[in-house]
């Protein structure tokens, strides 16, 4: 137990320092974001956290800031940042995405297409499990884009279970209450993702990022703990996430949208914050670069193509499933074989 303890306090030092030796001469300004818009985003999370008082009625007016903050150009030396929400640390970051809103929401919220295709990066699997009170599946919000005459809220619980990160290779799995709004003032169409998670996830699992982060080949022991040096058995857990998307179409006819993400997280291992702004600025990072890259890609144009191909794997038996996912696997380890990712043995962990 001793040596438990020692070595989290090395690995707490040590973590706590390298952040900061890292970016000694290169830390962007940090700004803090203004009292009332800090005030909007509550209003905002309060759609999907219920400790707060959910309002009657959505009012777009109150959230003009936020979007007018959101379409504003900003300095890329200058780095925002929201306030803590009951100690939990925050980050924020926006991107440009050369497609239509109508496109994201056919592609990225689409029901017949699940979440890890335009979030490999971060997400392993996301499931509605009710929405406004009902098990169903999300609506296709692309076709209430036509008649958009009064905001349309939809309220739920989504399961989530995310890739490993970066720091840890930990991997968690929880339950959000998530709400999405879309409505249209003054010919601008305003799409809004809310998140809040529901109590504290389940333990986090050892997972495995198999050569560079950005090949999205990730391995999922299922065993409890990191794969940080010395901390290894630890128990860790996401206590709080909190998150609200922003998407806002510049110009209704110029397929281009904003998108700018407010993300709130505290995790860490008996019930001490290991969580960094500067950590989740980077998980930020690494969603928006792939999510981008996708949202783009000319290959991904036909949507109902897609549907179809999905719809198809979702129909194939298990056993041919199974053959498959042996057949990827085996692909793997030859494709990693010899790199200091041992990725064979790896790989026979798992299986």
């Amino acid at each position: 137990m001793l040596k438990n303890i020692s070595s989290l306090i090395y690995c707490l030092v040590f973590w706590m320092a390298l952040p900061a030796f890292c970016m000694a001469d290169s830390s962007p300004q940090i700004v803090l974001l203004s009292k009332e818009l800090n005030e909007s985003l509550i209003y905002l999370l309060s759609y999907a956290d219920h400790s707060w008082q959910t309002p009657v009625d959505f009012n777009p007016h109150r959230i003009e800031n936020v979007v007018d903050f959101v379409l504003a150009p900003k300095a890329d030396t200058v780095r925002y940042q929201p306030d803590k929400i009951r100690g939990t640390p925050s980050a924020f970051i926006e991107a440009k995405i050369s497609v239509s809103l109508r496109h994201i929401l056919n592609l990225a919220y689409n029901p017949h297409v699940p979440s890890v295709l335009t979030s490999p990066s971060s997400i392993r699997m996301a499931q509605w499990r009710q929405i406004n009170g009902r098990p169903q599946p999300l609506p296709e919000l692309k076709n209430m884009l036509d008649n958009l005459q009064t905001p349309v809220i939809l309220s739920g619980i989504e399961y989530m279970e995310n890739t490993p990160d970066t720091f840890s290779g930990a991997y968690y799995d929880y339950e959000l209450d998530r709400t999405i709004i879309l409505y249209r003032q003054a010919d601008r169409t305003t799409f809004i993702s809310i998140a809040a998670q529901k109590g504290i996830s389940n333990v986090g699992k050892k997972g495995i990022i198999l050569g560079a982060d950005q090949n999205w080949d990730f391995l999922y022991t299922g065993q409890p703990g990191t794969n940080l040096t010395g901390l290894n058995w630890a128990k860790t857990y996401m206590y709080d996430s909190f998150s609200v998307t922003v998407y806002c179409e510049t110009d209704a006819k110029d397929p281009m949208v904003k998108i700018a993400l407010f993300k709130w997280v505290r995790a860490g291992w008996a019930d001490i914050n290991l969580v960094r702004t500067d950590n989740i600025y980077s998980g930020l990072e690494r969603f928006i670069q792939s999510y981008k890259q996708i949202l783009e890609s000319p290959n991904l144009t036909d949507v109902a193509a897609l549907e179809r191909t999905c719809g198809h794997i979702e129909q194939l038996p298990t056993d041919r499933l199974r053959q498959m996912t042996r057949a990827y696997f085996k692909n793997l380890a030859f494709h990693y074989a010899g790199t200091s990712d041992s990725a064979s043995q790896r790989i026979d962990s798992v299986l």
